[in-house]
């Protein structure tokens, strides 16, 4: 496992100079294996360029059927989240680094609540070790990640709100969540020591746009290395509308 692991950061090294990732078969994992009466969750996320030194987190919480919200309670609430960075991606294709986020839940409904990036050591928070599936039904830890949030600031399900359910006993595959961005730059004037600027003379910065991209899940979509076993019998495709057939902006902190 260490000469993988040796094996796929000298991968990162190599393409982070350049703008594509070759590919590569997947690095098998260990089977998710569901509990009794739990069901499955499968969620391809991806970069869609090299960024070795940004984290890319998702996050999703359980609905309240009664209040159309996050559901708050110790009993019904459920959050998950994953932070990945580059040099967590088990296999790359069509020039993006992928891993499969999967996790076992009870049934219910489920929304993605909120999607983010963030450039590593950001904060004293060390969230570069991997994939993450963490409850924290106060999502305390949203720090120094830039955010686009699905829900409002009370929780509360919106008319963009990427949702699915879960089932016992059946895997839900969502399709795939690729980060990337717009590269652009813009010119900055460049003032003197009394803070003037001439009104010709500028500095060329990068001005890159963040965003996802979705897409719908694949009936011929392979397990990509990362197999769901225990009790599950039946494969659920359920595409966020919500989601398809556009950009999702990552918003800049004010």
């Amino acid at each position: 496992m260490r000469k993988i692991l040796q094996a796929i950061a000298a991968l990162v090294l190599l393409t982070s100079c350049q703008t594509t990732i070759p590919d590569r078969k997947p690095i098998p994992i260990q089977p998710l294996n569901v509990a009794k009466s739990n069901g499955a969750v499968s969620l391809k996320l991806c970069f869609g360029k090299p960024f070795v030194a940004t984290l890319l987190s998702t996050s999703v919480h359980r609905i309240s059927p009664k209040q159309n919200r996050i559901a708050r309670s110790a009993i019904e609430g459920k959050h998950f989240r994953s932070v990945l960075s580059l040099e967590d991606m088990t296999f790359a294709e069509r020039g993006r680094a992928c891993k499969m986020w999967q996790f076992q839940t009870r049934p219910g409904i489920y929304a993605i609540t909120e999607v983010g990036s963030k450039i590593k050591g950001a904060s004293s928070a060390d969230l570069s070790l991997g994939l993450r599936l963490i409850y924290n039904p106060e999502n305390k830890w949203s720090h120094g990640f830039r955010l686009t949030r699905f829900v409002d600031e009370f929780g509360a399900v919106q008319e963009n709100t990427p949702i699915f359910e879960v089932r016992d006993g059946e895997i839900t595959r969502l399709g795939t969540l690729t980060f990337d961005t717009h590269e652009g730059f813009r010119h900055v004037p460049i003032k003197d020591s009394a803070g003037n600027w001439d009104g010709v003379t500028t500095n060329m910065v990068a001005d890159n746009t963040e965003f996802l991209k979705y897409e719908e899940p694949s009936p011929t979509e392979p397990d990509n290395g990362a197999p769901i076993a225990g009790h599950v019998s039946r494969v659920s495709l359920q595409p966020l509308v919500s989601l398809t057939g556009r950009e999702t902006l990552i918003i800049q902190p004010d």
